[in-house]
């Protein structure tokens, strides 16, 4: 599934600089997360094996789901990193990118630990 993801941050990085690098940031934005929940939403199908009635493969909807779920958070940090160093000072990018990427990472793993926390508390 990794190389899968990766594959997907690739596919939306290009997509990004093909079809979305004139776009207004905040449209990008507002787009992507709509599509990004209604995304992280098909997990359910594959829980209560909605997929498996439509025919699809558990392997084959995770598989597809990871790909398609990477390439919108892919789409949606673009526009973040973009006008990050268009506002920076020059020869600090590579500082205010780790920041940035810190930022977000520390922000899936709040995430993560707010879910499990809500998954025990409600059984």
């Amino acid at each position: 599934l990794r190389v899968i993801q990766e594959v997907a941050s690739l596919i939306g990085i290009v997509c990004y600089h093909k079809f979305l690098k004139n776009v207004p940031f905040r449209t990008v934005f507002m787009v992507s997360t709509i599509v990004s929940l209604l995304l992280n939403s098909t997990q359910l199908l594959l829980v209560t094996r909605v997929n498996t009635a439509m025919g699809i493969p558990d392997k084959a909807f995770a598989a597809g789901d990871g790909l398609i779920v990477q390439a919108i958070l892919e789409l949606q940090q673009m526009p973040m990193l973009v006008l990050a160093c268009r506002l920076c000072p020059q020869g600090v990018e590579g500082s205010v990118y780790a920041l940035v990427m810190s930022v977000i990472n520390m922000g899936y793993v709040v995430g993560s630990q707010w879910s499990a926390l809500l998954m025990w508390a409600l059984g």
